[in-house]
């Protein structure tokens, strides 16, 4: 069964937010899924990483520093067509994910991440 999580996020100017994914859902994969990745901002020049750690091993999925897209227009979520950051990538059982951002400016941000089997 596939699991979908909106996640907003806001964030003080030159802020950083160590993982979004802190107490949700998505932080902890039980089983080898499929990732799909959405990400929109409201200012621009915002940044992000994706990590992936299993047991002592650290895998860097989304390199530290990748931009978040620009929202089409103020709260919009993250679209399909034109926010997808990442398709169909691989996590195995028992991975912890870090989503870590650094914000440009006060403002807030969307999210979304889908884990199929």
């Amino acid at each position: 069964m596939a699991f979908h999580q909106r996640l907003p996020y806001t964030i003080p100017a030159a802020g950083v937010i160590a993982n979004l994914l802190s107490g949700q859902g998505v932080e902890y994969i039980g089983r080898a899924s499929m990732l799909d990745l959405f990400a929109t901002a409201d200012v621009a020049g915002d940044t992000f990483g994706l990590t992936q750690t299993l047991g002592g091993d650290v895998r860097t999925i989304v390199p530290a520093g990748s931009s978040i897209g620009l929202a089409s227009a103020a709260g919009a979520g993250p679209k399909l067509d034109e926010d997808m950051w990442l398709n169909g990538v691989a996590i195995p059982a028992g991975a912890h994910l870090i989503l870590a951002i650094v914000g440009t400016a006060a403002h807030t941000g969307r999210f979304a991440i889908n884990v199929s089997p």
